[in-house]
This record gives C-alpha cells, structure tokens and sequence, in this order.
C-alpha cells in the first residue's frame, strides 16, 4: 500500500511539474517580441520632415523624437515659417508648406503617416477642400507636443501657389 501511495504522489508531483512547465513555456511564447512594429499603409508616398522641423527649432528646443515623427507627403515644399512665440514662451512656430496633394488626401495622408509615427490625432475635420488636423505626442523632455495642420495660412504667404498648409507646432507644458 505504501508503495502505491509513494507511486501516485510521484506521478502527481511529475504532472504538476509538467503542467507548470507547459504553462511558463505557453507564457514566455505570448510575450510580444521587440520586433518593429507594422507599418500602416500610407495613402500616399512620405518623407521625413525632420530637417525642416530642426531648422524652424533654431535658437529654441524641440525634442529628437518630435523632430523624427514629423513626416510629410513626398515632393513637400517648405515655402516659410512663422515664429509665433518670438523666442520668449513655450514654443510656438510653424512650417508653411507646398503639398503635392490637396484638401481631403492631404488631411488623409497626415493621419495616417502621424499616427503611425506615434503620434495620437486628436481631431480631424475636413469641410469641402479645407481640412484641420490636431494630433499630439509626448516628447522625450517630459511636455506634450502638438502640431495642427490647416489649410489656413498667414496672409503674407497667399499667393504662392499650390496646396498651401500651415503645420504649427506647440509645446504644451503640464499645469
């Protein structure tokens, strides 16, 4: 008897042991790997507006991850730039730019090609072939950032042809 009551301990204590096994193996197999993430299909070719974003920083800080999720639709023109905190507040500026596409693609294309970039679109309205877009991102200095991309631009630059697009950049600080 005592034989077999050893016996039916063993063969418990082994399926036990087996049963944790299988579990920390089924564990270890679901934890997502560090793989790069997939992509979403982009509605229309990108390209990387850091350096425009890093030549309207000059004389002010905007954060590497900021300046690295900012991406615009190939063929983007950058046609000027507005300095609206003059260098003295959180920052505050924009980039005017020429797009190769216009109203809703446009406004499509930014949502997309932010999101996928990390950033998190707040809003997006498009009305006929005007669009507002405003998505935001935690920088890397501990602020969110903001850009708005509207097709509403500064008087001073109607005129100069093609899909013009303010993309304004804001630091909102914690209060």
């Amino acid at each position: 008897m005592a034989d077999t009551s050893t016996r039916r301990r063993k063969v418990r204590w082994i399926l036990g042991t087996a049963a944790i096994l299988i579990a920390t193996v089924g564990t270890i197999l679901s934890v997502p790997t560090s793989s790069k993430p997939a992509t979403i299909p982009l509605p229309y070719p990108e390209s990387s507006g850091q350096s425009m974003l890093a030549a309207l920083a000059i004389g002010s800080y905007l954060p590497g991850n900021v300046e690295s999720a900012f991406y615009v639709p190939r063929g983007t023109v950058q046609v000027g730039q507005e300095v609206y905190d003059n260098g003295t507040s959180s920052f505050d500026r924009a980039l005017i730019l020429r797009l190769p596409i216009a109203g809703a693609a446009a406004s499509e294309f930014f949502d997309v090609a932010l999101s996928d970039k990390g950033w998190n679109v707040i809003y997006n309205k498009v009305a006929g072939a005007k669009s507002t877009l405003i998505a935001r991102i935690a920088g890397s200095d501990g602020n969110f950032w903001e850009v708005g991309v509207t097709q509403t631009v500064p008087k001073k630059f109607k005129g100069k042809g093609g899909n013009l697009v303010e993309t304004r950049i804001l630091q909102i600080q914690p209060q």
